[in-house]
């Protein structure tokens, strides 16, 4: 029996993988076998439209290199496109064969399919005979042969090849996926830094708090201020909300986020004291903080420093104050000017007419000086609505202007028991009659009138020393309550009962110590007492 020629050639799986080696072989094998000069192997593309060359032995082993032939084109691609084999005895005698430009026509070549399941896989080609003579039939029954042989190795090396281009662009798409997304993160991240920055350089403060009120997140560090050169060392995070340093009543503010919570209702808080402050104002503004979904996880709290728009504002209320104040004086003025004229000219005449001995002539005297000082305070009331006070010519020393007013304030003391305690400086420096006159009487009338007991103190003392005077007056009344005592300066803001006071009086002794650059220090406790402490640089006392 004659042995029939297949192909069955050993070949490692890792060759079988490797395409140009499965070529090789392959290639080997079939011009061993056919005794050929050279041969080349085309393998079907993933697309199906064209051949690749896979592996290429003999003196043509560089022809087509790097190419792909579309099937239907040239000889290769011929062939595979009818699925059938060419067998060429002899190329120049063969019609619709010429040779390629430069290259020199090979005498005799068989060009056969590598099918499986009629399907196309490949085209191998063989050309030129070692002995001369052109391939028959018979030769190319046995390249057919090797081309069924190798069918199965070249679906299964097409097949790892798809697997391997399917995982490249499989990797090379989680590769770029991957880059996209480490650029998104990258970019997401930048924006986070950006934005932190942005929120952490808002002049205003951010709280964030869950549902249960407790601090998650601030923008800014530890540190609490407001306002400049003030600060309250608060932990943010992790403490409730209404811990935070704001004068409100906490009770208040708890059902006010609880029911924003509920309801979803933003609300807001204006000109908000800061505790231990007397200046430091703020807006807060609380609004519900939700998830993506929709969900509520807690509040936000915007704390806006308004210190300045504040201060601004009262400025302005101040300004409207005088307005008011310098309109009402004018008609003071000219209401109680000429009939106090008219008083102090009938006192002058009685005093006239009355003997030195006459015990009348003491009361007179005492209503004359009353009246002077009635006709001088209209006179600073007037000074007082205007934007700056004018300084008065005359001057006194300041022992003397200090008994003139605690005279007075004694004249006035006929329930109360009130004891004055002096303490003044040997040296007594001269100071603006009617200026300082107006101090000492307006700080003796409120310390006489905190005192709503039978009995009671009254301290004055007055201390020199190179460059400045210090005037304390203090006593051991009612004291001013806490909530008032960062306004007592603020005209028509008073302690006393509605009827009893203007709430003039301070805002008076605070202008004057302006005028003077001066400074006034205050201490009071209810109950207790309060304590004045003004100071005055000596050059400017009568400059």
């Amino acid at each position: 029996m004659k042995r029939r020629s297949t192909f069955i050639p050993r070949i490692s799986i890792s060759n079988v993988l490797d395409g140009a080696k499965t070529a090789q072989e392959i290639l080997s094998y079939c011009l061993k076998e056919l005794r050929a000069e050279s041969g080349s192997l085309f393998a079907i593309e993933e697309n199906s439209e064209t051949l690749c060359l896979l592996g290429a032995i003999g003196a043509r082993e560089n022809h087509h290199c790097g190419k792909s032939i579309r099937i239907g084109d040239g000889v290769s691609g011929f062939v595979a496109s009818t699925k059938r084999p060419l067998l060429v005895a002899d190329s120049c005698s063969q019609k619709g064969i010429t040779p390629r430009q430069g290259r020199h026509p090979v005498e005799t070549f068989m060009s056969c399919p590598v099918l499986k399941d009629s399907s196309v896989l490949g085209v191998i080609n063989v050309a030129g005979r070692k002995t001369g003579r052109a391939f028959s039939k018979k030769d190319l029954q046995k390249l057919q042969s090797i081309a069924a042989g190798c069918a199965t190795m070249l679906d299964r090396m097409l097949s790892y090849r798809s697997t391997c281009q399917m995982q490249e662009c499989v990797t090379d798409g989680a590769i770029d996926a991957h880059e996209n997304y480490e650029s998104i993160e990258r970019q997401l991240e930048d924006l986070r830094t950006y934005n932190a920055i942005i929120v952490q350089h808002l002049s205003d403060y951010i709280f964030v708090f869950d549902r249960h009120l407790n601090i998650i997140h601030c923008n800014k560090d530890s540190d609490f201020a407001l306002g400049s050169g003030n600060k309250k060392d608060v932990t943010m995070k992790g403490h409730c909300v209404l811990d935070l340093p704001f004068d409100v009543d906490r009770g208040e503010l708890k059902k006010s986020l609880e029911k924003m919570i509920v309801e979803h209702m933003s609300f807001g808080l204006k000109d908000v004291r800061l505790k231990g402050s007397d200046f430091h104002i703020a807006n807060l503004s609380f609004s519900p903080f939700f998830s993506p979904e929709g969900n509520i996880l807690g509040g936000l709290l915007f704390v806006e420093d308004v210190t300045k728009t504040y201060e601004m504002r009262q400025r302005l209320n101040e300004a409207e104050r005088f307005s008011l104040i310098g309109s009402l004086t004018s008609m003071i003025t000219h209401e109680v000017n000429n009939p106090l004229d008219g008083i102090m000219r009938l006192i002058n005449i009685s005093l006239g007419q009355i003997k030195d001995d006459d015990p009348t002539k003491e009361y007179l005297v005492e209503a004359q000086k009353g009246l002077q000082r009635i006709a001088s305070l209209v006179r600073s009331l007037l000074s007082f609505s205007r934007k700056s006070i004018s300084l008065d010519a005359e001057v006194i020393p300041l022992n003397r202007l200090v008994d003139s007013a605690i005279s007075t304030i004694r004249n006035r003391n006929d329930v109360k028991d009130i004891s004055f305690h002096v303490k003044l400086a040997t040296e007594s420096p001269n100071v603006r009659t009617n200026d300082f006159y107006q101090v000492f009487s307006n700080l003796l009338s409120n310390s006489f009138d905190a005192i709503t007991r039978e009995q009671g103190n009254i301290g004055i003392e007055t201390q020199l020393d190179d460059d400045e005077l210090h005037i304390i007056v203090e006593d051991d009344g009612c004291g001013i309550p806490k909530h008032l005592q960062s306004r007592i300066f603020k005209t028509f803001v008073t302690t006393k009962e509605r009827g009893k006071g203007t709430g003039l009086g301070l805002a008076i002794v605070k202008k004057i110590v302006e005028k003077y650059d001066g400074q006034i220090a205050v201490k009071s406790d209810e109950n207790i007492g309060t304590r004045m402490h003004l100071t005055f640089s000596r050059c400017k006392l009568t400059s």
